[in-house]
């Protein structure tokens, strides 16, 4: 089934396998190194998952049978469900570098502010949060777009207050008369605040 579905696609899928923490495979993963990463020349990166650990490995398959090395697959674990709090709070990070033609992978926790784990189940061994996947390795090759348009028109907010009611009931309709509105084609928006730090604009 996950075969037939990466041979229907023309774009590269990621793949799911639940990698064990040593790099190896259990019977289920074999049967999808086997019959997915195998015999699909469009399948590249792996993510691995339900064990606590994070580790990398990458195996290199000859599609086009001459002998020589087409294409390498990096199979991913990432999972920090022992830390405190169900993981901390991190996450996996690519970042797509097309000058360095490199996909930068990064561990990052928003709650904490931080890069990787120090936690020494995650880094033996060490490398394992904070790596590169080259574009060669995946058949990326970096295109320079040019976007042209033939109008552009660009609408500038000012701090200009127009009018303003405070004591608003909710479900009633609150109105402003403009005073001073000058002739010809005019824009505003509205920005509401409410009693508990509520905010609201129309922008």
């Amino acid at each position: 089934m996950i075969s037939s579905i990466a041979r229907a696609s023309s774009m590269p899928p990621a793949v799911k396998s639940p990698m064990l923490t040593t790099g190896g495979l259990g019977p289920f993963p074999q049967r999808v190194f086997d019959e997915v990463l195998a015999t699909n020349p469009n399948v590249f990166p792996v993510g691995s998952g339900h064990y606590h650990d994070a580790y990398t490995r990458t195996d290199q398959f000859d599609d086009d049978g001459d002998g020589e090395p087409d294409r390498t697959v990096t199979s991913m674990l990432f999972d920090y469900q022992r830390l405190p709090e169900g993981g901390q709070g991190y996450l996996r990070l690519r970042h797509f570098d097309n000058e360095g033609e490199l996909i930068l992978v990064r561990t990052y926790s928003r709650s904490l502010d931080r890069f990787n784990s120090d936690d020494p189940s995650l880094n033996d061994p060490p490398g394992m949060q904070e790596f590169g996947i080259p574009y060669a390795d995946v058949g990326i090759m970096p295109v320079t777009k040019t976007f042209a348009t033939d109008a552009f028109r660009a609408e500038v907010l000012t701090q200009h207050e127009i009018g303003s009611v405070t004591g608003v009931a909710s479900g009633t309709t609150a109105s402003v008369a403009w005073e001073d509105a000058p002739v010809g084609e005019v824009g505003w928006y509205v920005a509401t605040t409410g009693p508990y730090g509520g905010e609201y604009g129309s922008r």
